[in-house]
């Protein structure tokens, strides 16, 4: 997970809770997005309800080597199937990442 500055944030002098926050912010309790359950989930279903063989990974370039909670999650549902991984496809987080992305699978 990644630490983000919390610049001109002033302390209210009260408990603060940040919803939906994506990131830990040093000092506060936050409650955000649980991707790696939320990634395993929807493969899942594709896969069982839906009968998919596999389910593709599309997502932005991160520059991490490492791969981030959603990319897990659908390795973790793929793996917990006996399902070979489809194709994983990383683009720029742009529009014309995006459609280059599709262009890619197609």
């Amino acid at each position: 997970m990644t630490t983000r500055r919390r610049s001109g944030l002033r302390d209210p002098g009260l408990p603060l809770l940040f919803l939906n926050c994506p990131f830990p912010v040093p000092g506060y309790r936050t409650i955000g997005p649980n991707a790696l359950d939320g990634s395993r989930r929807v493969v899942d279903h594709l896969l069982t309800s839906h009968s998919h063989s596999q389910v593709a990974f599309i997502a932005g370039e991160t520059g991490s080597s490492e791969p981030d909670e959603r990319e897990l999650g659908w390795r973790e549902a793929h793996h917990a199937h006996a399902r070979q991984l489809g194709p994983s496809i990383r683009r720029p987080f742009t529009l014309d990442g995006g459609y280059e992305a599709i262009l890619a699978r197609c």
